[in-house]
């Protein structure tokens, strides 16, 4: 989004790159697992507004995600995908424990 966002500041279009943590939808609802700092629709979508009106080029949120989100982005991407992984199967592998990504997957294509 960088590119995008210098190509497009010249002709007076300014891009803000979102990265928000964990929003409360019907695909989070199937992960299992605490997922720390979950922000229902309303806040997140305060938070984007926020960041667009304010013209900011880059903005995660909840405070709390950012600086381990900025560190996440500092890995190789195999291990931020890895990272992200563990995050979605926790919990998975208790007796009993709900959806994995394959069922997140299957949810995201019948939404």
């Amino acid at each position: 989004m960088d590119g995008l966002r210098v190509e497009l500041q010249s002709v007076g279009i300014h891009v803000t790159t979102v990265c928000p943590s964990w929003v409360r939808t019907p695909l989070t609802a199937q992960l299992e697992g605490d997922l720390e700092h979950i922000l229902d629709v309303d806040v997140a979508a305060a938070e984007i507004a926020y960041a667009i009106k304010d013209r900011l080029p880059f903005y995660t949120f909840p405070a709390q995600d950012a600086l381990a989100f900025r560190v996440l982005m500092m890995l190789p991407r195999s291990w931020q995908d890895y990272y992200i992984r563990q995050l979605m199967h926790r919990g998975a592998d208790k007796e009993g424990a709900g959806p994995t990504v394959k069922h997140v997957r299957a949810a995201h294509a019948a939404y």
